[in-house]
């Protein structure tokens, strides 16, 4: 049962994001479109999932889909440049802990980072996590 709400939520949302990142002649008509859904988790009550999905140009959103109601917003998003969202985690039913990851050039120098984040479901009380 979770299994075809997953796919179901998760086909819904997507349909819609694949369409608008579907380039013609450069980016996806040549080298393929991104993954659709590229990670989802169930909160701990069971009622939403996040998933994160591609975004406008090279970035990534990351949804919260509420189940029981039917609605989705998005929690938290990257440009993709230099930064990518990779993964959204539920930490409690209104929380969310986040991964996101990419490289900076440093005077001809590729330097990589990474970075958690914790922030509501409704995208806002944004806190970083860890070390600076």
């Amino acid at each position: 049962m979770i299994n075809k709400l997953f796919m179901g939520v998760a086909l819904a949302a997507a349909a819609p994001v694949a369409a608008q990142t579907a380039e013609p002649a450069n980016g996806a008509g040549l080298f393929g479109a991104r993954e659709a859904v590229q990670q989802m988790d169930l909160s701990p009550d069971g009622t939403k999932v996040v998933y994160v999905a591609p975004g406008p140009g090279a970035g990534s959103l990351a949804y919260v889909a509420d189940l029981a109601k039917g609605t989705q917003q998005i929690a938290a998003g990257s440009k993709g440049n230099p930064e990518r969202l990779n993964w959204c985690r539920f930490k409690s039913d209104t929380r969310l802990i986040c991964h996101a990851s990419g490289q900076i050039n440093d005077a001809g120098l590729l330097v990589p980072f990474s970075r958690l984040s914790a922030v509501d479901i409704d995208s806002k009380n944004v806190k970083p996590l860890g070390q600076r």
